[in-house]
């Protein structure tokens, strides 16, 4: 997922925030839905966050605003007041509440997270070593003798090309029959199973 699009963004619903904090896109809102499909589980694992956003805000440990800027407990007091007094209905939407970021990632700390689209620079690939490039390489070679009858010794073996195909028809992703060649090569030398 691409979490650069929310750098630009100070303030989010606490709906979003729910998402975002579960690593999702935020979704349009799903209430008390019992589904097992895989997608809508995430979902609903968003909207019990965002629940526990919304508890927090009302218990004071999570600084919300409303829609205009103003301060949201505040006007969700009023609403709670209103409505004991018979003035208005009892129901209050927290989703037009905003929160900062600052706000935001303070709440997830005191949670023990540090999700990406808060903390960017924790969550940065890192750098393979040489030594886990080597041993991918290594492991290339064995599954390719393993799995599909690669013979090391062969000098234009047809596999780099399966295996390129497979990965294009399969999964989705191009890797160049001479990307894979010039793998196996350098695996089968780091295994001493060179033939050059």
């Amino acid at each position: 997922m691409d979490w650069s699009v929310y750098d630009l963004a100070d303030k989010f619903t606490l709906h979003d925030a729910g998402f975002l904090l579960c690593g999702l896109d935020p979704l349009p809102r799903i209430y008390k839905q019992q589904n097992p499909d895989p997608f809508l589980q995430d979902s609903q694992k968003a909207k019990i966050l965002t629940d526990a956003l919304i508890d927090d805000a009302k218990q004071g440990r999570l600084k919300v605003q409303n829609s205009e800027g103003g301060d949201g407990i505040k006007d969700w007091k009023m609403s709670v007041e209103s409505s004991r007094e018979g003035r208005f209905g009892s129901l209050y939407d927290c989703s037009s509440w905003r929160v900062h970021r600052d706000d935001l990632k303070a709440w997830a700390v005191s949670k023990g997270k540090k999700p990406a689209f808060l903390f960017p620079d924790d969550h940065k690939p890192r750098e393979d070593s040489p030594i886990q490039t080597a041993n991918l390489k290594k492991a290339l070679v064995c599954m390719a003798i393993d799995g599909y009858g690669y013979k090391p010794e062969d000098q234009r073996s047809s596999i780099p090309g399966e295996l390129s195909k497979i990965f294009l028809e399969k999964f989705g992703f191009e890797i160049s029959e001479r990307t894979i060649r010039d793998w196996l090569k350098e695996g089968r030398s780091l295994l001493n199973l060179t033939n050059t």
